[in-house]
């Protein structure tokens, strides 16, 4: 039973990764010239952590955004439970909340 419980959970976290995550990471890089930032104060993110399973990532609130010579975000300051943590945008996953729901 724990055998077939932990396969189900590893199924569930390999297909979210792979889907979702994948599909977040495409809806926002997807960059037009017409186009601003995907990327905006108040957005709920999902940092990237290389050495951590994806459901132990933190999650945090977007509170400043650092830009390039060429007027794109490029960084991101994120409140997170443990303190502000800044960021470059690809290793940020937006999710589809808001705060103000």
């Amino acid at each position: 039973m724990f055998k077939y419980k932990e396969q189900v959970i590893n199924h569930f976290w390999r297909r979210w990764r792979k889907e979702y995550l994948l599909e977040l990471r495409s809806a926002n890089f997807t960059n037009t010239i017409a186009t601003p930032s995907k990327f905006k104060i108040g957005d709920v993110v999902l940092l990237h952590e290389d050495k951590m399973p994806k459901h132990l990532w933190k999650c945090g609130v977007i509170r400043e955004l650092f830009y390039g010579r060429d007027s794109k975000v490029r960084s991101c300051a994120v409140q997170t439970s443990s303190g502000v943590i800044k960021r470059p945008i690809q290793l940020l996953y937006k999710l589809e909340l808001d705060l103000n729901d």
